[in-house]
């Protein structure tokens, strides 16, 4: 049972490495307040179009834009890692589960089981956020995109946000 939750620990990890995901943009106006937030979606020569959490789009032209900022917060990744955890090993529980509630052995069995994979659970959630921080601090390190309202500096930014666009 072990080698399964190994096995499962590392295809999660994998999928997270190697998963292309939009690249989320934080902007800052000139009072340096976020005032917009979402996925990448497009860029042009006077705007950056971010994507929201209801799927719907914000043109921002750019001399609105002091500072763009790239990536979420410590905190939601933490929060998406250990729901993503959770849930595998509240699959797990259900799917190994007895399926017979006859005998009143096996549904002890069966409980004793799932609360071992929930302690289970909870360690590998341990070694994910310390991995995660690991990783975090040293291959996604928060990039910082100067504008100033400024197009000569907006042209600079655009190169390379337009290397994220997946879409």
């Amino acid at each position: 049972m072990k080698k399964i939750f190994s096995l499962l620990f590392i295809l999660s990890i994998s999928i997270q490495l190697f998963s292309q995901v939009p690249l989320f943009l934080r902007v800052y106006d000139h009072q340096n307040a976020k005032f917009s937030k979402g996925n990448l979606y497009a860029t042009t020569d006077s705007t950056l179009t971010l994507l929201g959490n209801k799927l719907d789009t914000m043109v921002i032209p750019i001399s609105k834009i002091e500072y763009i900022k790239t990536r979420h917060s410590f905190g939601n990744s933490f929060l998406v890692a250990t729901g993503a955890l959770v849930l595998g090993v509240g699959v797990i529980s259900v799917i190994t589960a007895p399926t017979s509630t006859n005998s009143p052995v096996s549904l002890q069995q069966g409980l004793q089981k799932a609360g071992d994979f929930f302690l289970t659970g909870l360690l590998y959630a341990g070694a994910g956020t310390i991995y995660g921080i690991a990783l975090g601090s040293s291959a996604k390190k928060i990039k910082t995109f100067p504008v100033y309202g400024k197009k000569s500096s907006w042209l600079n930014a655009k190169k390379v946000l337009d290397t994220h666009i997946y879409l």
